[in-house]
Order: C-alpha cells, then sequence, then structure tokens
C-alpha cells in the first residue's frame, strides 16, 4: 500500500478505508446519486449510505425554490 500511496503522491497514513470514504464523498459532492454510490461501495442497504454519507448529500435545489415564485401568483393550484 505504500509504494501506492507514494506514487499518487498522497499521505502515507491513509488506508484503503480513508480512499473509499474520500471516494464517496466527492462523488456525492459531485450530485452523483446516492444509489449510484451506494453499488459502488457495495453496501447492503441505502441506509448504511445514507446515514455515512448523508451529510454529503445536496440539501436543496435553490433554482427550483426560485421557480415557485415566478409562477403566475393569480392561478390557483388548490383550493381548501
Amino acid at each position: 500500500m505504500t509504494t501506492v500511496l507514494k506514487r499518487a503522491n498522497l499521505p502515507l497514513h491513509f488506508t484503503p478505508h480513508c480512499l473509499r470514504h474520500t471516494y464517496a464523498s466527492l462523488m456525492l459532492q459531485q450530485g452523483e446519486s446516492i444509489v449510484y454510490v451506494q453499488k459502488q461501495l457495495g453496501h447492503a442497504s441505502i441506509q448504511i449510505t445514507v446515514d455515512t454519507y448523508g451529510k454529503w448529500l445536496p440539501m436543496g435545489n435553490k433554482a427550483a425554490v426560485d421557480r415557485l415564485d415566478t409562477l403566475q401568483r393569480s392561478r390557483v393550484v388548490a383550493k381548501w
């Protein structure tokens, strides 16, 4: 493992587990599907992936919320 880390110019304290976490975190930060990451990591349950990496999931889509503000205000969506 030391040879691989040296060739990649990575800190020698990195472990395969560290690299796994880095891979998953970067994929999610770039907007990859949580299901795709789950399959890549081999997790039996999506819950394991979400519990471990949920903090890297996008928590909102500002553009989608902003679009709600631009809808015609006179348009009735639902009546109570």
